[in-house]
């Protein structure tokens, strides 16, 4: 395993340890050199290779390095444990991203990292990468833990230098995995499955959020859409506003009752055909999502599949909530529906549905090109009742699918990868 360019010049910049904060995959910042220092509170990105040449045809060179996900890896330094709270200063005045990682040995709440210096607006939505599924938006008011040496960005608006501290008293015995999650919460989370020429693509990072704190323009619960570092992709993002101009946002947060219509913008790297799913919470049923490009309308709880060649960032899609409160309409009954397991799968996978309140379940798996391929659960549950739905999924040809569950209340997803 390498680390900088000068131990591995094949394999060009592989250890970033800065970014300028501009949302593109284009601002990440490489160590120069092997003396660089890792310092506590500064995040960084390390791509680890398993270099696996195939010979040539005929003379057994010129062929092509293949790079393997590393299952594990262990991270050690030599330095002191942190026991006392860490300031990690930024020198630059950059109007974006900043990238921090918790600098103790212990997992750290979320609520423990503050901005103590700097001025403007520190956003409450830190985002940490996930090559799986993307960028992932975890809320510091919350007692969400982030896992030793996990790096996140965070995003500060009108920024001059500023400086984050990580509280010790904040650490935690919890053990989360690399990359913790936010519990949803009200209002609409978007997932986007691609199947490309370049392969799957996969992003969840797409977020309205209803609070009572929320105002029409940027506040501390929005944040904007970061682009993966990732050759190829396919985003969606929610439109939102920034001092009057639109922008593209991870999470946008709008004030409680505020169902207006969201605009959703688009983005590819590679022609291919894409599902939009959402999950919704505390929302009308019957929201639909518009495919501009198309005309075609669907219910949100139903998805909607299409079809795009690569493109850059176009407004390609509007959901309509409903203004206000639908007549006769009320809010979908509370549920729970836990994360499939194992994911992935090869013979079979299972996740439990809890519901409030009786009433009539489906649950079907949906292949990348929006096609149902297999029913996993119909029935009638009863108030209360908690209920696994098995997927044989040894019937399923390797790739990724969309568990869809819906009842006649409320209707969910979740994304599940077949492997072999």
């Amino acid at each position: 395993v390498q680390g900088v360019e000068g131990q591995y010049p094949s394999a060009g910049d592989i250890l970033f340890t800065g970014y300028n904060g501009s949302g593109t995959q284009d601002g990440y910042i490489p160590a120069t050199s092997v003396a660089d220092a890792l310092t506590p509170g500064y995040g960084f990105f390390w791509y680890l290779y398993d270099q696996s040449i195939t010979p040539g045809p005929t003379d057994g060179g010129g062929g092509t390095s293949v790079s393997y996900p590393v299952p594990e890896r262990l991270l050690a330094t030599s330095g002191p444990v942190n026991t006392a709270d860490v300031v990690a200063p930024f020198s630059t005045n950059a109007d974006g991203f900043y990238p921090i990682a918790n600098p103790f040995s212990q997992a750290l709440a979320a609520t423990g990292i503050t901005r103590s210096a700097g001025g403007g607006t520190f956003s409450n939505i830190l985002q940490a990468y996930d090559p799986t599924t993307g960028y992932v938006s975890i809320d510091r008011t919350t007692s969400t833990a982030l896992a030793v040496w996990q790096g996140v960005f965070a995003e500060v608006q009108g920024a001059t230098a500023p400086t984050f501290t990580f509280a010790a008293a904040s650490r935690t015995d919890a053990s989360p995995v690399l990359v913790s999650r936010d519990a949803a919460t009200t209002g609409l989370a978007l997932a986007l499955d691609g199947v490309t020429a370049a392969g799957a693509t996969h992003d969840e990072a797409a977020q309205v959020r209803f609070t009572d704190a929320a105002t029409a323009d940027w506040d501390a619960d929005d944040a904007s859409k970061l682009t993966p570092p990732t050759a190829a992709y396919a985003l969606v993002a929610v439109v939102g506003t920034r001092d009057g101009v639109a922008r593209r946002q991870a999470v946008l947060s709008r004030p409680t009752g505020d169902l207006a219509d969201v605009t959703l913008a688009f983005t590819a790297t590679h022609a291919g055909t894409f599902t939009l799913t959402a999950e919704a919470t505390g929302l009308p049923a019957a929201a639909t999502v518009r495919d501009l490009a198309t005309g075609t309308v669907a219910r949100l709880a139903d998805g909607l599949t299409f079809t795009s060649e690569a493109t850059d960032w176009t407004e390609r899609f509007v959901v309509t909530l409903g203004r206000g409160a639908v007549a006769g309409e009320a809010a979908p009954t509370a549920f729970s529906l836990g994360s499939v397991f194992p994911n992935p799968a090869t013979d079979g996978a299972r996740v439990v549905l809890r519901v409030d309140a009786a009433q009539t379940v489906t649950a079907t798996v949906v292949d990348a090109l929006g096609r149902t391929v297999q029913t996993a659960f119909a029935g009638a549950l009863a108030a209360g009742q908690a209920q696994e739905i098995a997927v044989n999924t040894a019937t399923l040809a390797p790739g990724v699918y969309v568990v869809r569950v819906s009842g006649e209340t409320f209707s969910a997803t979740r994304r599940l990868v077949v492997a072999r």
